[in-house]
């Protein structure tokens, strides 16, 4: 799923930025390219950058940000920065990745703003899962906010639609990693745990709230999956499980995060989410 939120390359080569910018799949022309590197549009190795002549190292990830590439936020200062994530955008930038990462994209609208433009990952949020998610601005608040996330302390609410009848339950199994990028249950895992509260049902699915304490990778898919109940529309867990007509992306939103002493911020729901849950008879509700 493209996130129409601009291009991403590796260099193969150490080079200047407005001639690397001149190549596939960028593309430009170097009037361009000096352009959009004006703009704040160019981000290397998550930071905005804007001098043409700049050379880049081989193997550096360079992106290339679309001309109204902007996400809501939901809450800034100095310090902490709150995003209403979208869709097929990654949290943080990867190797061999073609899609801007949410991380460079906040980058760049706060160098567009006149503020400081480093910013620093603290949780992350699955490519395709939206919602609330927090960022630091600089070291002291990202070891702040990773004691909050990791030490339970903070409060984090998904809503998901999931396959089947589910019944209100809490999924207390350890997750590991199964091989790659795939995690499962298992009795070696980290410790999880996942509160699942039934908001509505039909013949067909369930409108479910979610909510952890812990946040192991890909936690709620893996718990709901184990539960015989996958998040619709997820391809990587509990595929056979999948109606025919199943959503373009898994069906999973995170709506809350409570953070201790910042604040509790809640993203709507976004609308093909809405779309989903109306088409399956499942009433929805932003604030629980």
């Amino acid at each position: 799923m493209a996130s129409g939120f601009g291009v991403s390359s590796d260099l193969g080569e150490a080079q200047r930025l407005d001639l690397a910018l001149t190549a596939p799949p960028f593309a430009l022309s170097r009037r361009e390219a000096k352009r959009v590197l004006e703009a704040g549009r160019v981000i290397l190795d998550s930071r905005p950058v804007a001098v043409a002549s700049r050379v880049a190292r081989a193997g550096a990830h360079l992106t290339l940000l679309a001309p109204d590439a902007e996400v809501a936020l939901l809450y800034a200062d100095d310090e902490v920065i709150v995003a209403d994530k979208p869709a097929a955008i990654p949290t943080q930038p990867s190797p061999g990745s073609s899609n801007p990462a949410l991380l460079e994209l906040l980058a760049s609208m706060m160098k567009r703003r006149g503020e400081p433009s480093e910013i620093f990952l603290v949780h992350r949020l699955d490519t395709n899962t939206t919602g609330a998610i927090a960022f630091a601005r600089n070291r002291r608040a990202a070891e702040r906010l990773s004691t909050l996330i990791s030490g339970g302390t903070s409060e984090k609410l998904y809503r998901a639609i999931v396959v089947g009848r589910i019944a209100s339950t809490t999924i207390d199994a350890p997750i590991g990693r199964q091989a790659g990028n795939l995690f499962r249950v298992h009795v070696s895992g980290k410790a999880a745990r996942s509160e699942v509260r039934v908001l509505a049902t039909s013949d067909r699915a369930s409108l479910v709230e979610v909510r952890i304490a812990t946040g192991r990778t890909h936690q709620i898919r893996v718990h709901l999956a184990h539960a015989g109940h996958p998040v619709l529309g997820d391809r990587k867990y509990g595929a056979a499980l999948q109606p025919a007509e199943r959503p373009s992306r898994p069906m999973l939103h995170a709506l809350r995060l409570g953070l201790p002493g910042i604040g509790v911020f809640t993203a709507a729901l976004p609308s093909d989410f809405e779309a989903v849950a109306m088409e399956l008879g499942l009433a929805t509700v932003t604030a629980p």
